[in-house]
């Protein structure tokens, strides 16, 4: 967590770094257990884009565990009817930049 944000974006900036885009994201988070996972669910809402996402996660604890952590994850999807066609692959500023390009 960045406890001084002003001092983060200082920093970046003066690795060279530029600001690409800013928008907003609207979250509401629940968490559960799914076969000894913690895991969080949001339900998100980015006010410039149409419709609403599902964000899935988990953390583990060393590479060992991604493949059943993954695992955790495809299944919750499935209890939610949900598969890879549902699946988004665009970053949220990707998809921000092409709405603000495009209007």
């Amino acid at each position: 967590m960045v406890t001084e944000p002003d001092m983060a974006q200082a920093i970046l900036a003066q690795l060279g770094l530029e600001p690409v885009i800013a928008y907003t994201k609207h979250c509401v988070n629940f968490t559960f257990e799914s076969d000894h996972h913690r895991v969080k669910a949001s339900v998100v809402q980015v006010p410039e884009l149409e419709g609403t996402f599902l964000e899935i996660e988990t953390l583990v604890d060393d590479e060992t565990a991604v493949d059943p952590a993954q695992a955790v994850i495809r299944s919750v999807l499935a209890e939610l009817d949900l598969g890879e066609p549902d699946l988004e692959p665009t970053f949220y500023v990707d998809m921000v930049a092409e709405r603000r390009d495009g209007a």
